[in-house]
């Protein structure tokens, strides 16, 4: 069946979701063409690439995207309190840029080791199983890392969320240590890590006001040269931890792996400053962090089906092979 024709005013592409790759792209097409002329939907669809994506997003959740007036919407991209998205499939040689998708700016600095350019570390990937486009590629000698400044919403002293895709290529101890995939110290006294040893298991960590606590999955879940979605919960009011992992969620257990003090900066790679152990090596994607806020069983769920923690509102970045 043909589909309807709309007539739409045309809004500022800047202004319509912007985080959403889908609907961004479609507005950029909608305004190259005259405000008073009325678009075909199936047409301008058929310009963005991938067709058959673009249609299915739009013929199932188009009445997510037009408020009653039958205009655009500007939304949120993937939930309340999203805080940092790092899709890392975009980003800038000079200065090596790590561009944010939450809608705050709070882009992050990309560290490589020297006469390395970032392109080469941004890499395309088409695994099964993995709907995302690009990745950000570790070898495993410590110079390739992606920073966050210290801020005051990125601490332990409340709720917090975050979920990064992992594909590690060695699980061996780097440097007689479990290797860090996340690293944040804030002080002597709180802060928090993902590490992951050679008995394929991979831990969160948070330390809070002296005291440690973690979550650590099962001997053998993480997967070796293969995907694994992360997710990692802390519920501050009961210092409570939680890993998910592939959609498998695992509470406390004992041990809690030292922090490297070398920096305050939140740091994706590797452990803190460390250069010399603790390594990721292998390939880190889509890392986003929620601010005060732990995900439910559903959106962690969601994450895992359809890469996003919402269902509200598709056709963002991951769904259908979408890639920001």
């Amino acid at each position: 069946m043909q589909r309807p024709r709309y007539e739409l005013p045309l809004p500022q592409p800047q202004k319509i979701c912007r985080h959403a790759a889908i609907v961004k792209n479609l507005a950029e097409k909608l305004a190259e063409f005259q405000a008073s002329e009325i678009i075909d939907a199936d047409m301008i669809l058929g310009r963005i690439g991938r067709i058959d994506t673009a249609k299915l997003i739009w013929e199932n959740h188009e009445e997510h995207f037009l408020n009653n007036s039958g205009q655009f919407q500007v939304t949120e991209p993937d939930g309340t309190n999203l805080y940092l998205w790092y899709t890392m499939d975009e980003a800038s040689d000079t200065p090596n840029v790590m561009t944010d998708h939450s809608g705050g700016g709070r882009h992050g600095t990309v560290q490589l080791g020297s006469g390395v350019k970032l392109e080469n570390k941004i890499v395309a990937n088409y695994t099964a199983g993995k709907r995302l486009s690009k990745s950000f590629y570790c070898t495993g000698n410590g110079t390739e890392v992606i920073r966050r400044a210290h801020d005051s919403d990125l601490v332990v002293n409340q709720n917090q969320s975050f979920s990064l895709w992992l594909y590690p290529t060695d699980l061996s101890l780097d440097g007689g240590t479990s290797r860090r995939c996340v690293h944040k110290f804030e002080d002597a006294n709180n802060g928090f890590q993902v590490t992951y040893d050679d008995m394929a298991r991979i831990q969160y960590v948070v330390e809070k006001a002296g005291v440690g606590y973690s979550a650590r999955c099962a001997t053998g879940a993480l997967l070796l040269n293969a995907w694994n979605l992360i997710v990692c919960l802390w519920q501050n009011s009961t210092n409570t931890p939680t890993i998910v992992v592939n959609n498998v969620a695992y509470s406390n257990v004992g041990g809690v792996p030292g922090f490297n003090s070398g920096t305050t900066d939140l740091v994706i790679g590797r452990q803190g400053n460390n250069t010399t152990s603790g390594r990721t090596k292998g390939y880190i994607d889509d890392f986003r962090y929620w601010q005060s806020k732990v995900l439910s069983t559903t959106e962690y769920g969601n994450l895992w089906a359809n890469k996003l923690s919402i269902v509200a509102l598709p056709g963002r970045v991951g769904l259908c092979d979408v890639a920001a």
